[in-house]
């Protein structure tokens, strides 16, 4: 796993949050940057969710802890324990 995928959801999360703050901290009177450093952060961060939407692999099959797997295992130890208590 790369770098990027490791850290993608987190830019994607606290980036518009660190802009947020940016902007917070910025003097007044300024308007005409607070509106760019607005709409700069906000794209990145719509930039970031678009190439984790290319990146994602719609084909990747379900981890072996997913709800799907234990329901079948419950089933078949259930199933087993019913037939050594007859």
């Amino acid at each position: 796993m790369s770098g990027w995928e490791k850290s993608a959801l987190t830019l994607a999360v606290f980036l518009p949050a660190a802009g947020a703050v940016v902007i917070a901290l910025m003097p007044k009177g300024t308007d005409r940057l607070v509106r760019l450093l607005g709409i700069l952060f906000s794209g990145a961060a719509l930039l970031v969710g678009i190439i984790m939407l290319f990146g994602f692999d719609y084909g990747a099959h379900t981890p072996s802890g997913s709800p799907r797997s234990i329901r079948t295992t419950t089933s078949a130890s259930t199933a087993s324990a019913s037939r050594c208590s007859s």
